[in-house]
């Protein structure tokens, strides 16, 4: 009885963090005098690693209003999701790499400045392919002012496919 409000506090906290029809707080914010692109670069870290770790923090990464648009399966064809959208499909992502091992990076970034916000390139590659595949997101401060990704381009996260025994 005694750890019931703390327990009932910690389940509330976890329901909020795992919401997406809002904004979670913003995983990177620019200091006081930062060049957009180095706020960016932040930003493009702290997602990396979070997609290396496979960790739902990636999903904080997106706005929830992002334009995403994707390309997957064998015919290549593209997908428009909201930010929203995405971060259900990234999650159910996630849990599957975390299943078979398998880990997403990004290689090779360039940063360049679009207005107030900046266009990231890189290539996209996983431990379990040789392939790998363009990918461009537009970063920029959403109105709370916290950095997130607000434009995606490029292949989705590998389709699921069967775990190999």
């Amino acid at each position: 009885p005694v750890t019931l409000p703390r327990e009932n506090a910690r389940r509330a906290e976890l329901e909020q963090r795992q919401r997406i029809d809002i904004e979670q707080p913003a995983l990177v914010r620019a200091t006081a005098g930062e060049e957009p692109e180095v706020t960016a670069e932040r930003l493009f870290e702290r997602c990396r690693e979070a997609s290396k770790k496979l960790s739902d923090e990636l999903l904080d990464c997106y706005s929830i209003t992002a334009r995403i648009t994707l390309r997957a399966g064998s015919d290549k064809a593209k997908r428009q999701l909201s930010g929203g959208e995405y971060k259900l499909a990234l999650r159910k992502a996630l849990a599957h790499q975390r299943y078979v091992g398998d880990v997403v990076d990004w290689i090779d970034a360039d940063f360049e400045r679009e207005g107030g916000a900046v266009r990231v390139t890189a290539t996209r590659s996983t431990a379990r392919s040789p392939e790998t595949y363009p990918q461009s997101w537009l970063v920029g401060p959403g109105a709370d002012s916290g950095w997130r990704i607000l434009e995606e381009d490029g292949n989705g996260w590998p389709d699921p496919a069967p775990a190999v025994r």
